[in-house]
């Protein structure tokens, strides 16, 4: 009876030890899930930040341009301005001054409005040309399927400019900005062609070496 009742008390001590080393190993595999589902939410969420900066990154444009409008504007509205004031400080009828004011006025308040509705700032993604109006609330989406031809202009006096033409709703629309990079023109033109090999090249005046450039990779035949 005493080596039972000893027996019996070694077990039930036994028996505790073990739920207390149960109880343990429930509490480091509990702990150790948590470390777990912690490890795999920050793994998602780090994923999940990959993905949008590539996502991000795949939106981001290739190229991008703007248009030469705001300083030109500016230009032309000082020289009217000069214009009109010299014409106001020659003549002394105040019929004339008056009509002298209200001509340079009208003049310069033209040029603001044609200036503001059409600069822009071009940004040729890799799914679509973006084109975003600066001063007015309006965007222009431009698929590569639509542009016709890729225009190289290096007038003299002038800067370098750009010109695509494109189709828009049956019309035959263009826009002008200023010309990417000298160095980067021909990686531009490479580029976009990948994007629709049927678009036109030119290039204003013929005799730029811009077209000697172009020959050497598409042959004298480049334009057709």
């Amino acid at each position: 009876m005493y080596i039972y009742k000893v027996a019996k008390s070694l077990g039930f001590n036994f028996g505790q030890k073990k739920k207390k080393q149960n109880q343990k190993l429930q509490l480091c595999a509990q702990t150790e899930t948590k470390s777990f589902l912690a490890s795999a939410l920050r793994l998602a969420e780090t994923l999940a930040k990959i993905l949008s900066i590539n996502d991000h990154l795949a939106d981001m444009p290739k190229y991008s341009s703007k248009t030469n409008l705001v300083w030109e504007a500016f230009l032309a509205c000082l020289i009217i301005a000069t214009i009109g004031f010299g014409i106001y400080s020659a003549v002394e009828n105040l019929i004339y001054q008056i009509l002298a004011i209200s001509i340079t006025l009208i003049l310069i308040g033209l040029i603001i409005y044609y200036a503001r509705t059409k600069a822009f700032s071009i940004l040729f993604e890799d799914k679509h040309v973006i084109v975003k109006y600066r001063f007015i609330s309006k965007v222009k989406h431009i698929n590569y399927s639509d542009i016709t031809e890729l225009k190289y202009i290096n007038a003299s006096k002038s800067p370098t400019t750009n010109e695509i033409k494109f189709k828009e709703e049956e019309q035959n629309l263009s826009l002008k900005f200023l010309s990417i990079e000298y160095e980067s023109y021909i990686e531009f033109v490479k580029w976009i062609k990948s994007k629709n090999n049927k678009i036109q090249l030119t290039v204003f005046p013929s005799d730029n070496y811009m077209n000697h450039r172009l020959q050497e990779i598409y042959g004298f035949k480049y334009r057709k």
